[in-house]
């Protein structure tokens, strides 16, 4: 059961569904809302059938996973579990990145300790997992790299790209 109240803009709310109705339609739409709230039996669980408020999932609708109205409970659950997945995978990603670039350090570090023709300033370490642009030497990440190359290919006004390292 909800209370009586009065919005700023003259709706009035149902005191059995909570929604909001202009005043002369309240009369009428509580009289229907009554008799849905009083017919429907109540679950095998014990809530009632008619609740006050369900939340919309259009991720479930589009995917045509369970329902598409659940419970605002069930709804922030969900919610919860994705943003945590979402975490993990995040984290997960970025201490391997730490880790790939901390070995890449190391690796510059042994070299500079040794012989100086170890030394390059652009390992294929450092772009690990990134395609490189034949036109203009950036790297790109995979799907990126496809839209970007033929693209490139037809710049007619181009900068000259940066000089290869050589013997020096």
């Amino acid at each position: 059961q909800f209370d009586a109240e009065v919005l700023d803009d003259g709706r009035m709310r149902c005191i059995y569904c909570g929604r909001y109705f202009n005043p002369e339609r309240l009369d009428k739409h509580q009289q229907i809302c009554s008799n849905l709230k009083n017919a429907r039996p109540k679950g095998p669980d014990g809530q009632p059938t008619q609740t006050c408020r369900k939340v919309f999932n259009a991720e479930a609708q589009r995917v045509g996973g369970g329902p598409c109205f659940v419970t605002p409970e069930k709804y922030e659950q969900k919610q919860k579990a994705t943003q945590m997945a979402l975490q993990r995978e995040r984290k997960k990603h970025q201490s391997a990145k730490w880790r790939r670039e901390h070995e890449d350090f190391l690796a510059a570090c042994r070299a500079g300790k040794g012989d100086e023709t170890l030394r390059t300033p652009a390992s294929p370490a450092q772009h690990h997992g990134k395609v490189q642009c034949p036109h203009c030497a950036r790297y790109f990440d995979a799907n990126a790299a496809e839209r970007h190359i033929p693209i490139c290919a037809n710049v007619v006004n181009r900068a000259r790209p940066p000089p290869s390292p050589g013997p020096s």
